[in-house]
């Protein structure tokens, strides 16, 4: 009796061990390879929590592109991220509506779907060149005229020790657009 009991402990404390090791395994690799929901988007988990508890200012993350469009329109956008540790950046990046696409010129990026939209973020972490990581992408405006949409993003600057620390982040100012006739 007491045997059996001792295997099923062994046992137990095996698929645990398992379970956390899948577990942070799959948290690990996501991250390397995007998330997506981190931005300052309504309803979104704000922050690259992961590599550090909060917004860094020596991080610069900023947005770049037209500030009117029409309708229906496409346009093409850069996010430039600097400062931190930058061996490579990361981001996410949303739209308060619109679609968000990828830019031909651009191989880091990525569209995932989130909350019933589509996100774009990181494939890998990329580089600087020289000491500013760029991240191109295509804005599709509503069909909706006589709008404002909002474009968030966030910036990961990272030392690429494998880990975490030592990781700096912070959010790109929102960047507005007038949707127009």
């Amino acid at each position: 009796k007491g045997e059996t009991k001792l295997k099923i402990k062994h046992l137990l404390i095996a698929v645990i061990l398992i379970a956390f090791g899948v577990f942070m395994y799959d948290n690990i690799m996501a991250s390397s390879g995007g998330i997506t929901g981190r931005t300052q988007k309504p309803g979104a988990t704000p922050g690259c929590t992961c590599h550090g508890s909060s917004a860094t200012p020596t991080v610069f993350a900023g947005i770049t592109g037209p500030s009117s469009m029409k309708f229906g329109d496409t346009a093409t956008f850069v996010l430039k991220i600097k400062g931190g540790p930058l061996s490579a950046a990361g981001t996410n990046i949303a739209s308060s509506a619109g679609n968000l696409i990828l830019s031909a010129s651009e191989t880091f990026l990525q569209r995932l779907p989130e909350g019933g939209s589509f996100e774009l973020t990181h494939t890998s972490p990329k580089a600087p060149n020289p000491d500013t990581v760029r991240f191109t992408f295509r804005y599709i405006a509503p069909n909706t005229p006589n709008t404002t949409v909002t474009l968030y993003a966030n910036g990961n600057s990272v030392d690429l020790s494998g880990g975490t620390s030592g990781d700096s982040w912070n959010f790109a100012a929102n960047k507005t657009i007038s949707i127009t006739t």
